[in-house]
């Protein structure tokens, strides 16, 4: 059993569709929800049957405090992983580990609208980069990244389904590899850092075939095209 603290102001696509397929394959996941507005991951968890806080305070470390305070006293979760547009304060990244899912190959297009950017430079690959939560903007030390290639992708449409099942592939290798590691996978990770392909198994990608297979039925039940 994984206790995953999510800290979201997005639509939580990726956080849903990981949690039911993480399901689907037999793992148990309990997930705890921290928002800071009406978004929709708050109707996500309505479906999932997952708990969530919406805590509205527009000062980073008044929401940061409160957040921590709900996910590691309350609820004890393992980790945390962000889909957030906001800074975080040390009061939530210093206490367990913080993981950020950024939709770019870091250190390139770090910031807001990193995807948009990349499209304009007419970038021949994209990718998506976990990494540690530290006080900067996207600068954390590296855990995961995946790369796909963009050619014949001819609109941003395109590249943003390809971004969403990046970033789907990176938090489901995270989560597989707490769930069977520990949270000293997160740590041992970084040291370790290779970008690798979706169907490679080793140390950072799925290592459950069922899971794997899961994910490139979603793939193709989507008709998103990831060319490795």
């Amino acid at each position: 059993m994984m206790r995953l603290g999510i800290i979201s102001s997005s639509g939580g696509s990726v956080f849903a569709t990981g949690i039911n397929l993480l399901k689907s394959c037999g793992y148990e996941v309990s997930a705890y929800v921290v928002t800071d507005r009406e978004c929709g991951i708050e109707r996500a968890c309505d479906e999932l049957g997952v708990s969530y806080t919406r805590i509205i305070d527009n000062d980073n470390v008044g929401f940061s405090c409160k957040a921590s305070q709900w996910l590691f006293f309350e609820n004890n979760v393992d980790w945390v992983c962000l889909f957030f547009t906001r800074l975080i304060s040390s009061s939530i990244y210093s206490f367990k580990p913080c993981i950020n899912i950024h939709p770019s190959l870091l250190p390139a297009f770090p910031g807001f609208n990193s995807l948009q950017r990349a499209f304009e430079k007419k970038v021949r690959f994209v990718g998506a980069t976990a990494h540690f939560v530290d006080g900067s903007t996207d600068g954390g030390e590296l855990v995961a990244q995946v790369v796909g290639s963009v050619v014949n992708m001819h609109d941003i449409q395109q590249l943003e389904r390809l971004s969403f099942a990046q970033k789907l592939y990176i938090f489901l290798v995270l989560c597989e590899s707490v769930l069977l590691d520990g949270v000293s996978y997160l740590y041992k990770s970084k040291d370790n850092l290779n970008t690798y392909p979706a169907h490679s198994w080793n140390s950072q990608s799925l290592r459950s075939k069922k899971l794997a297979d899961a994910f490139e039925d979603f793939l193709k039940s989507e008709k998103i095209y990831w060319i490795r």
